[in-house]
């Protein structure tokens, strides 16, 4: 059930989305079953909640749910039309049928006026005469359609009569006996059942009246009379002494239950009531008659009868006596009063009338379409069309009712309702009257003392131009779901005392269960009794548009075919959800049952879904409302359920890294759901720390680590205990049995409750569905009676699991009946059955302990060593006169802070030397220092400086001065620029800054360079004899060619050797010496008289001179290194001999000259 609570709040919150508002009346209501929920209620002025709305579901032919025999009933006469007068033909037609013995069925058979035109009209009509009786039971009347081309019976006969009319030869008369009070004190509006004084002589199926009584006190309470005038018919108490014609279903002791509701209340202080049986004793009431798809026309305005004329045709169809009977297609045009009037007529069906052109007074008594006379009860008329009306669906005086108008439009209408002098028990049940009101109210002494029109009027699901529902003291009326302007005109309290408001419910908006009736059928009867009698429109919404369109031309359309069975009730929206715990996604099923065709859903969070079985992701943690609204053709539904979604989603809600400048241990910092857990790698593989902090080992490099959240949920699942599942007993005989699980998602067990009739130890195993693997196993020790085991065994996403006892003892408790599965926790886990194989078994462990853990994603948090600035202080000048302004900058960060007041880059004037510290920051606000210190004289600090200051000549000196800012030499010195020093000299420097000077002097020493003398023990030596060469003039020698100064060695071919002699001031200088390496196969020294001489001549040519040689000689110039240069043959013969040789293409230097033959030998040295 939705509760008036529940309904407001759905109501705001679908005007929030501009939808429809969805609600149900609040007096009765689809319950969780789907059927009407009745709510008991007090009555105006009273406080005794006995009274429901009345159940409508049995007025219609047979009682409701019953398929009317229209075109099924066989043809017994045909005729067609032809010229003349046809009154006769058709009434020798249907006497001629009404002959006809009764079939099985109760039916005679059915008169056919096939198409075309008939005239009833032969002079010889009294006035208020009818033209045409049927006065049988069992008697058809049928047409061939309804329209202006079917089949058409025309009076043109100038008074008031009836065209057609339906009562018995023999008005009815009915005994009654076996009279007896009702002894209850309130017997309240829609009553089935009621103590009675005297039971006896009353059985199951009679017939009876329940007989309302009253007392002139219930005439004075409801102000019967105060309202009345001179000439006013007043009301008594005989006159309206009512008697409500029931079947009785059920006696139980003084207890009478009865088929059809009571439909005004019974009250002991108005006179209560009483019941009689009863039975027919003279005449006869007809029984199944029908008139079917046929058109009955009154003469138009003629010279006679003018347009309000009333004398003209009456009534179309006028019943007296009759039940069970029908009307089916029926068109009636320029009738002055009724399409239909009901008299003494019950169980009756009118539907697919329309009420056309009517002419004839609209005031008093005229026109009224649809018209329920005296005591005419369980009659439905529906889809039916009327136009132009004054009182278009209407119950006059004293009508018992329950009757019923469903689902039928009028245009140009006036008033539709209770008309008059108490008419009880009448559902106005999807009436759209645009132009006209529907009216329940006190209408005073008007009309002749007409006073209160009706009691238990129901006006449902009603469109109207204005609405009045007025009610008397002890009584209702109710306007539920009615569209249209309320009017209380003076009828209220202190202005026309005794009237009052009535029961308003929805007023402006229509109430989800479209129709009463064919809702109150449904649950009596099934939906298939409901497709037997409601066209395909009725059963899927309203059908004033189409009543609209159709005006009575033609058929209706398709009608009750009975198949398929639909179901008219309204949807009942119920749904379940299945959640993912871990990341807040959940899946909505609908389970709403009867015919549903939208659904909107509302997650809570402010997500909506028109989806049936939604899924929706939750990004938020919270309790959440979750709304179904569910619309189907024949109502809408809303199911709330109120905190149906708690998402606790694990997650690191904040994470704070920290930093150092330099190596260090650092500290991380993380909030979120329950606990946290610290890995030092991406993979999550190894655990380094819990909590929400986190303190790293010493750290020299920048680090990454990882953080999550565990949020752990609680879930209950299996039978709470062992009273939930009915009977059971201890069971030992063998360890076979347990029970069957599916894991829809990972969690603990953490335990179970058990109940031992032994105490000891016993083994919970629990088995996969893999050939009956153990996957967790324990023995635990249990007391007798009820304990519970903490088991804590992990459990993973599968089907099939199985736990049980094994070992020695069993002996717990299982149930052995009422069980039935799955035994579900939504979403987590499904206890599918029991190893016993017979329904209704649950073995041992009850109130199962569940936990989910869910872990959030990871996040990274990063522990930042940062590297020390390299800090420099700088300065412009390190030396300073007084006055003299420097500059210093720190450089290495991004900002810097110099102490004694120093602002960096900025210009300032020591007044004394000191030394300045700065700290410089870089941009990770890491630290560092420097410092410089800056000196202030009045003597400036000049300093002469050198490369060296002692040289030798001929190498390079640099003079630089510093303490000052710029500097002048003497001797023509560059500062700073390399120069030859040639001698020892004194250097001054002149160093300047600003206004400061000074001087400072620097003696570069100028040493000579030694003279270094190669000397050999023999300049001219055989080819492997020893020589040894040794410097002299210095202090340390170095030989080229590998020789050691002063060790011998043994050359094997002439070369010159040099040697590098340095002195003890570290100068050095070289000289050189050739070793000629003879082969000496012979070689003669000259003589005084052996002479050879050599030169190189002006024209660059070697000029020898020999003396005393005679012969032939071999003549060769060797180089330095041995190497023959020149080589030629000369032959000598004189006392001197002069021989000149080419020698230009060699270079200068040292050579030696070798002359020789088999005899001689002369070797010498020759510089070019």
């Amino acid at each position: 059930m939705t509760n008036m609570k529940t309904l407001m709040m759905i109501t705001m919150l679908m005007a929030s989305f501009g939808l429809t508002q969805a609600q149900e009346a609040a007096l009765v209501y689809p319950g969780s079953n789907g059927k009407l929920e009745y709510v008991l209620h007090a009555n105006t002025g009273e406080t005794d909640s006995v009274n429901v709305i009345p159940d409508f579901s049995h007025c219609g032919y047979m009682g409701g749910g019953v398929a009317l025999p229209v075109g099924q009933v066989p043809v017994k006469y045909t005729l067609n039309p032809q010229n003349g007068n046809d009154r006769q033909r058709i009434q020798d037609a249907i006497d001629f049928v009404s002959a006809l013995p009764l079939d099985a069925n109760g039916f005679r058979g059915a008169v056919l006026l096939t198409a075309g035109t008939y005239e009833v009209n032969d002079g010889n009509i009294d006035e208020e005469e009818a033209a045409l009786v049927i006065s049988a039971s069992g008697v058809v009347l049928r047409g061939q359609g309804q329209g202006s081309n079917g089949t058409i019976i025309y009076s043109d006969w100038e008074e008031q009569h009836i065209l057609l009319e339906i009562k018995p030869t023999n008005e009815p008369d009915y005994d009654e006996t076996n009279t007896t009070p009702i002894t209850d004190a309130y017997v309240g509006t829609g009553a089935f059942s009621f103590n009675v004084a005297n039971p006896s002589g009353y059985s199951v199926g009679d017939d009876i009246y329940v007989i309302f009584t009253p007392n002139q006190q219930w005439l004075d309470d409801i102000y019967a009379n105060d309202y009345m005038g001179a000439g006013d018919i007043h009301w008594t108490t005989g006159d309206y002494t009512k008697e409500f014609e029931r079947k009785i279903v059920a006696i139980n002791g003084n207890e009478i239950t009865i088929h059809s509701p009571i439909v005004q209340p019974l009250q002991a202080q108005y006179g209560g009531g009483e019941i009689s049986k009863i039975s027919l004793s003279s005449g006869e009431r007809l029984n199944n008659v029908g008139v079917e798809d046929i058109r009955f026309e009154g003469v138009g305005v003629t010279s006679g009868t003018g347009a309000l004329d009333k004398h003209r045709l009456q009534y179309a169809v006028y019943s007296n006596d009759l039940t069970n009977g029908w009307i089916h297609g029926l068109t009636s045009v320029h009738v002055s009063e009724s399409l239909i009037k009901a008299r003494t007529t019950s169980y009756y069906t009118v539907e697919e009338c329309a009420y056309l052109a009517p002419l004839g007074p609209k005031s008093g008594g005229w026109r009224y379409p649809y018209n329920l006379a005296k005591e005419s009860n369980h009659i439905l008329m529906h889809r039916n069309y009327t136009e132009d009306g004054r009182h278009d669906f209407v119950s006059a005086a004293r009508i018992t009712g329950p009757n019923v108008f469903l689902d039928s439009y009028s245009t140009m209408g006036e008033i539709s309702g209770p008309h008059q002098r108490w008419t009880m028990g009448t559902l106005f049940d999807n009436i759209q009257t645009n132009d006209g009101s529907l009216v329940a109210e006190h209408r005073g002494g008007g009309a002749s003392g007409h006073g209160w029109a009706g009691v238990t009027q129901i006006f449902w699901n009603t469109e109207s131009n204005e609405i009045i529902c007025d009610a008397p003291m002890g009584h209702l009326n109710y306007a539920i779901g009615c569209i249209g302007t309320e009017i209380l005109s003076t009828r209220i309290p202190n202005t026309w005392p005794g009237a009052y408001r009535g029961h308003y419910d929805s007023p402006g908006t229509h109430v989800d269960t479209r129709s009463l009736y064919l809702k109150q059928l449904d649950d009596r009867l099934g939906c298939a009794a409901v497709s037997l009698i409601a066209t395909p429109e009725q059963m899927t919404g309203n059908i004033y548009t189409a009543l609209a369109n159709w005006a009575g031309e033609g058929p209706f359309g398709p009608g009750p075919n009975g198949s398929p069975c639909v179901n008219v009730d309204p949807p009942l929206a119920q749904f379940t959800s299945a959640s993912s715990l871990c990341d807040g996604s959940v899946t909505f099923t609908d389970q709403s049952t009867n015919t549903v065709s939208s659904w909107l859903w509302d997650f809570g969070d402010g997500n909506t879904s028109i989806n049936q079985n939604p899924g929706h992701q939750y990004s938020g943690d919270g309790t959440y409302d979750v709304t179904l609204t569910v619309t189907g053709p024949y109502g809408s539904d809303v199911e709330v359920k109120v905190g149906e979604i708690v998402v606790n989603l694990p997650e690191v809600t904040s994470t704070t890294g920290s930093s150092s400048c330099g190596t260090n241990s650092l500290t991380l910092l993380a909030t979120g759901k329950t606990s946290l857990q610290w890995y030092d790698d991406a993979g999550l593989n190894n655990l380094v720390g819990t909590g929400t902090s986190f303190t790293t080992p010493v750290l020299n490099t920048t680090t990454s680590y990882w953080v999550v959240s565990n949020v752990s949920t609680a879930f209950d699942g299996g039978l709470l205990n062992d009273t939930v599942g009915g009977s059971g007993a201890y069971f030992n005989a063998n360890t076979n049995h347990g029970l069957f699980f599916d894991v829809l998602e990972n969690f603990t067990l953490n335990s179970v409750r058990v109940y031992a009739n032994t105490g000891g130890n016993r083994t919970i195993e629990v088995l996969d569905a893999q050939g009956g693997n153990v996957i967790h196993t324990g023995s635990y020790n249990l007391p007798v009676g009820e304990s519970v085991v903490t088991l804590n065994y992990e459990m993973t996403v599968g089907n099939g699991y199985f736990i049980k006892v094994s070992g020695a003892t069993v002996d717990l408790f299982r149930n052995n009946g009422g069980v039935n599965y799955p035994v579900s926790t939504p979403g987590i886990l499904d206890i599918t059955g029991s190893s016993a194989g017979v329904a209704g078994y649950y073995y041992y462990f009850y109130d199962w302990k569940i936990s989910r853990e869910c872990a959030s994603a990871s996040t990274e948090v990063e522990a930042t060593v940062n590297a020390l600035p390299t800090v420099v202080a700088n300065t412009t000048a390190t030396g300073l006169c007084p006055g003299e302004s420097v500059t210093l900058t720190g450089s290495g960060a991004t900002s810097y802070l110099w102490d004694n007041g120093v602002v960096d880059g900025v210009s300032f004037t020591p007044g004394a030397t000191n030394t300045y510290t700065v700290t410089g920051t870089d941009a990770n606000s890491c630290e560092n220092t420097d410092q410089v210190t800056i000196t202030v004289s009045s003597i400036l600090p000049v300093v002469a400086n050198a490369s060296a200051t002692t040289v030798c000549v001929g190498d390079l000196v640099t003079l630089t001065g510093s303490g000052a800012t710029s500097y002048l030499w003497d001797n023509g010195v560059v500062d700073g620029v390399a120069f030859n020093a040639t001698a020892t000299t004194i250097y001054e420097v002149t160093g300047t800054s600003g206004a400061c000077n000074n001087t400072d002097q620097i003696t570069i020493t100028v040493n000579a360079l030694p003279t270094i003398v190669a000397n050999t023990t023999s300049d001219t030596i055989c080819s492997g004899d020893p020589v040894t060469l040794n410097g002299s003039g210095g202090v340390s020698y170095l030989w080229d060619n590998s020789v050691v100064n002063g060790v011998t060695f043994n050359p094997t071919v002439t070369n010159t050797y040099t040697v590098t002699g340095t002195d003890a001031n570290n100068c050095s200088d070289q000289d050189q010496i050739t070793v000629i390496v003879d082969i000496c196969t012979g070689v003669n020294e000259l003589n005084e008289e052996t002479q050879v001489t050599s030169f190189i001549n002006t024209s660059n040519a070697l000029q020898l001179e020999m003396r005393n040689l005679n012969g032939r000689y071999n003549l060769v110039v060797l180089n330095a290194l041995g190497q023959v240069v020149v080589s030629e043959q000369i032959s000598v013969n004189s006392t001197l001999q002069i021989e000149t040789i080419n020698v230009s293409s060699i270079s200068k230097g040292l050579y030696y000259i070798n002359i020789y033959n088999e005899v001689d030998n002369y070797t010498m040295k020759l510089v070019k």
